[in-house]
């Protein structure tokens, strides 16, 4: 069933990145959150947050990924 949700052309990229994730395919999971970054999908912060997507945490590749596009860095202080 994760399979043919991974072939449906109306899921967000975010969406198949967690469907795959579960599935074990990590290299489709990174894929699909490359895509999201591409389409400016609504739910990227979300990757850091949400369980689903605890697969992809331990991958070294996620930290990068992180880090590239600049989530779980803190924003720097604004001054009065």
């Amino acid at each position: 069933m994760l399979r043919a949700l991974l072939a449906t052309s109306g899921a967000r990229p975010t969406d198949r990145a967690r469907w795959a994730a579960d599935m074990g395919d990590l290299d489709a999971a990174f894929r699909e959150l490359e895509r999201a970054v591409a389409e400016k999908d609504i739910r990227l912060p979300f990757v850091t947050e949400w369980k689903d997507y605890a697969p992809l945490w331990k991958d070294p590749r996620f930290a990068a990924f992180k880090a590239r596009i600049g989530l779980g860095v803190a924003a720097p202080p604004t001054t009065p």
